[in-house]
């Protein structure tokens, strides 16, 4: 696989990762703002429900978008929705729920994240694109 193809799918990983943290963090400090129960609101409320939906969702579509129409680079959706809703729900809500949504830190970790979390796609068509290159050798 070339350089600039793992690199873009890096990249775009990372930037998706980005923009659920730092929607996350505008998310919490919203509610951190409000002086109701932040715990109780965050999980019973169903609009706010409804936001973990589509956070991840409309980040992982706007980096397609993104992607393709401006940096002009083939980004693949199911790898951008996955790594979303990975960065979603293992990093990005601990320090969202414990109320340190700074919101540089959020983005930052989730930036971080969304490339961490790119790293097993990358590697996966990395091997899957080797494997349709050199076929393994007919033993007959």
């Amino acid at each position: 696989m070339r350089l600039a193809r793992v690199i873009e799918m890096f990249l775009t990983g990372m930037t998706t990762g980005a923009l659920v943290g730092l929607l996350m963090s505008i998310l919490g400090v919203g509610f951190m703002m409000q002086d109701t129960g932040f715990a109780l609101s965050m999980f019973f409320s169903m609009p706010v429900t409804f936001l973990y939906l589509v956070i991840p969702l409309a980040s992982a579509f706007s980096v397609h978008w993104v992607a393709k129409k401006v940096w002009q680079v083939e980004a693949h959706l199911a790898h951008l929705i996955l790594v979303s809703f990975l960065v979603l729900m293992i990093p990005v809500l601990n320090p969202v729920f414990s109320g340190n949504t700074e919101i540089y830190a959020v983005t930052l970790l989730g930036a971080v994240d969304g490339l961490v979390w790119s790293a097993p796609f990358v590697l996966w068509r990395n091997k899957r694109l080797r494997r349709a290159a050199f076929p393994p050798p007919d033993l007959e």
